[in-house]
This record gives C-alpha cells, structure tokens and sequence, in this order.
C-alpha cells in the first residue's frame, strides 16, 4: 500500500514538474526573445509619435483622435496581456530564473494591465496564478506590491476598486491600503520594484 502511494505521489511530481525544465537552450532564447518583444509592444503608443500625437489632440481638444488613440491603446494591451498570460500558464512568468539571462522586465505590462483591466488583474483565479509565481521565484511580492502603488499614486481613480484591490493585497500577504492612502489623502510609501 505504501508502495503505490509512493508511486502516485511520483508521478504526481513528475506531472507537475515545470514545462521550463524541459526547454532547450533555443527554446528559452525564444521566450526571452518573446519577453522583449511584449516589453516594446506595451510600450509602442506610449512613446513618440504617437504621445507626441496625443499631446497635440488634447491640446485641440480633438475628441476623435483621442477616442482612436485609446481604442488602439486598449487593443493593444489586451494583445501584450494576453501574450504574457499564455507564457505565464505554459511555463511561468518570465524570469531570470526560469529562462536565464536577458529576459525584459514585463512589470510595466502588469502595470497596465491593472491600470486598464483592473477586475480582470484582481480575478482570484489570476491573483492564485501569480502567487504560485511568486512561490516559485519567478516574480517577486515587492512587483506585485509595486502595480498597486502605482494605480493608487499615479492612476486618476476613484474609490470604486478599494476593495476588489484591498482583497487581492489581502490575498498577496500585502498590507492592505487605508481609505485616506486610496484616496490620496494620505502618502504610500513607494516599495522597491524587485
């Protein structure tokens, strides 16, 4: 009996084992290479010509291209958002642990991703996900923390998602924000971003 329960709980582990382990060198070139490659992605209509375009629309008060500009600003996150979920359920969140050396920082797609799509970052099922990185050292707590910080210091909101945010703090093992730190009343401390 104590046999085939040794057995199962092997092949269990053996099931589980990170797909990662079993890349080869080019196949982790490739990811890290991908993990660039959403970096610029997320990045693309953030930076000039296109801010410089948006600048120039706001100051026109050009109300239809900046209706253009944040469709193509929406499209273009959930496209950089969803590249980086598929990595992060085939083999983990993109890390230096996990593929090697060169990968890109992806946390100004976390970033985004909770600023534009805040129900969809803070789905139990997502923030279980990336705890699960987090256990396995592939993303840290202070990253996490970081997207928070960033959404509540630098995002123009309102108090409509202190508690979905609170409950996935709660959920990360982070402090959770008072109703004066959300509200900007009072300073947050800004947390290392690794």
């Amino acid at each position: 009996m104590h046999l085939r329960l040794l057995l199962s709980t092997l092949l269990l582990l053996a099931i589980n084992t990170s797909y990662a382990q079993l890349l080869t060198q080019p196949q982790k070139d490739s990811l890290i290479k991908l993990s660039c490659d959403i970096a610029k992605q997320d990045m693309k209509y953030r930076q000039s010509p296109y801010s410089d375009s948006v600048t120039i629309a706001y100051q026109h008060q050009d109300s239809i291209s900046l209706m253009h500009f944040s469709e193509l600003m929406t499209h273009n996150d959930s496209v950089t958002i969803n590249q980086l979920l598929g990595i992060i359920k085939r083999w983990g969140y993109p890390s230096e642990k996990l593929f090697g050396k060169g990968v890109c920082d992806l946390t100004t797609v976390l970033i985004h991703w909770n600023n534009g799509f805040p129900e969809w970052f803070n789905d139990p099922m997502i923030v279980k996900m990336f705890k699960k990185e987090i256990q396995r050292g592939n993303i840290t707590k202070n990253n996490i923390d970081y997207v928070y910080y960033f959404f509540v210091s630098h995002t123009a909101h309102d108090m409509d998602y202190y508690y979905l945010m609170n409950t996935s703090r709660k959920d990360y093992g982070l402090k959770v924000y008072t109703d004066k730190q959300f509200a900007r009343e009072e300073r947050i401390p800004e947390p290392p971003k690794h």
